[in-house]
């Protein structure tokens, strides 16, 4: 079974959306981190559905 995490990090979709930015230690304060951050929620958002993953609101995963 895999977990969240192995499925973020080996999917391409999620490497190629960090690849169209320059990831330095500033990063953080530009304009850019907001766009990165939009697209990775809704990135990580369509493979948990996708791959039909339990989220935390799920009451029906904890049965």
């Amino acid at each position: 079974m895999n977990d969240i995490s192995q499925i973020l990090l080996g999917n391409k979709a999620i490497q190629s959306l960090f690849d169209k930015y320059n990831l330095t230690d500033e990063f953080v304060a530009t304009p850019e981190y907001d766009t990165l951050y939009t697209e990775l929620t809704g990135t990580v958002v369509l493979l948990i559905e996708a791959n039909q993953l339990p989220t935390i609101g799920d009451v029906s995963a904890l049965e």
